[in-house]
């Protein structure tokens, strides 16, 4: 949960920091809460798995949320960058301990890439069911078989 915070910063140093954020295309927001967070150095709670963190995304983009916090990892490294390619990232930040994810409060529309045909004989019968889900008009289904890849690929 976040609570608001209204600042009020002199006017020379509000120019100052808003050329810093456009220097490094962040909102003034993103900018003064890295740096508030660098220097308490916070630590993210709650995720533990990569169904933890597909949930945490899911939830920051249906809420409008805009950072998540994670906790350092490969895999979610390259999760970010993925996102934040596609327009739905700002900005990824990450220390020795946390990984700041900071959204864009006006993503991009969601692009329709063309996934290749698999033969569902060909795979896992568990697979079989997440490629076809994944492929779902209901945005529901795709987003439970995202969980599901995720269950699948820890186990």
């Amino acid at each position: 949960m976040t609570n608001p915070l209204t600042i009020q910063l002199p006017p020379k140093l509000e120019q100052q920091m808003l050329h810093e954020a456009q220097k490094q295309n962040k909102t003034l927001e993103h900018l003064v809460l890295g740096l508030i967070q660098q220097h308490y150095d916070v630590h993210p709670t709650g995720i533990n798995s990569l169904e933890e963190f597909f949930v945490a995304i899911h939830n920051a983009i249906q809420s409008k949320q805009p950072i998540v916090q994670a906790p350092v990892d490969d895999v979610y490294l390259k999760i970010a960058a993925s996102l934040k390619r596609s327009g739905i990232l700002l900005d990824v930040q990450s220390s020795d301990q946390s990984l700041i994810l900071y959204f864009n409060p006006n993503p991009p529309p969601p692009a329709n890439p063309s996934l290749p045909d698999l033969d569902p004989s060909e795979l896992d019968p568990k697979l079989a069911k997440i490629v076809k889900d994944i492929k779902d008009e209901d945005e529901t289904v795709r987003f439970q078989a995202i969980q599901a890849i995720a269950q699948w690929h820890e186990q």
